[in-house]
């Protein structure tokens, strides 16, 4: 099976966001590395289908390993690791959480580098006969994780809807012959709207170092949307309002009304946070003193 550079730079998208959902979920060094595929995985192999729609098509195969998918599910669920212990139903269930986790950031880096919008629907069963036209491997490791091993394979109608969206590589996003280490804050990862949200750019404050205590109001917003007055005075509890904004589309930072970053919902203890994805220049983030 021979890897066009369109398949490449989508598989390289799915290493990063497999070091990046395995930094949040606390993994030490959290590292991940394309390697050619060994050949298709074991009969026992613990599989997770996607189903691609929007800007590409086809059918996603993510599988791995019994005690690796043991080892993420035991990561993804704060336990400690223990490949030993026979695969449960609990087990597959977080393994297949983390496959969803990491197609989400999968999608939202792909539409910072492509500007296409992807839906990745995870599904227990193939969605249709699948038949692999291309694979690879992906190494995941970092802290007590050790070494596992994540098989992607796409079928056919992946290959060629990649081909026709993207008929070159995106530039920087396609690994290097030997695999190489995400980087999931990697610089080709932001993209330009960002850092055109001031209209002029500026030097820092001279002063600024008097500033640097002040507090300022920061504010994540999911979206918006226009309502008439009657519309408002008819909400009642249970009314949905719905938002002008996508559930893949990364959300946005205010602060002091400015937007200075965008980023994805993680839980971190607890409590919501944002893992930014994109963030303005100095010089541009200055622009909340200029109230």
């Amino acid at each position: 099976m021979t890897e066009s550079s369109s398949l490449r730079a989508f598989f390289a998208v799915w290493k990063e966001s497999c070091a990046a959902v395995l930094s949040r979920l606390g993994v030490a060094e959290a590292f991940a590395i394309l390697s050619p595929s060994a050949g298709a995985p074991g009969s026992d192999a613990v599989p997770g289908y996607f189903l691609l729609q929007g800007g590409l098509r086809g059918q996603l195969l993510c599988s791995a390993a019994p005690a690796d998918a043991v080892r993420l599910a035991q990561q993804f669920r704060s336990e400690p690791i223990d490949a030993s212990r026979e695969i449960t139903d609990s087990h597959r269930s977080a393994f297949a959480e983390f496959l969803r986790q990491v197609a989400d950031t999968a999608a939202s880096i792909w539409k910072l580098r492509c500007g296409s919008e992807i839906q990745l629907k995870f599904e227990a069963q193939p969605a249709g006969p699948f038949l692999a036209a291309s694979a690879t491997e992906i190494k995941l490791s970092g802290g007590a994780l050790g070494e596992n091993v994540l098989h992607l394979q796409t079928d056919q109608q992946l290959c060629d809807s990649l081909e026709a969206a993207m008929p070159e590589a995106v530039p920087g996003s396609a690994p290097s012959a030997s695999g190489d280490a995400a980087s999931p804050a990697s610089p080709s990862a932001v993209s330009e709207p960002v850092l055109r949200l001031a209209t002029q750019a500026s030097a820092l404050p001279q002063n600024l170092d008097l500033l640097l205590d002040v507090e300022l109001e920061a504010t994540i917003r999911f979206g918006a949307r226009e309502m008439l007055l009657r519309d408002i005075f008819s909400l009642m509890p249970g009314a949905v309002v719905e938002l002008d904004q996508v559930v893949n589309e990364p959300v946005e930072l205010l602060v002091a009304g400015r937007l200075i970053a965008r980023g994805e919902v993680v839980v971190v203890d607890g409590n919501f946070g944002l893992r930014v994805s994109e963030v303005a220049t100095p010089s541009q983030r200055a622009e909340v003193l200029r109230l």
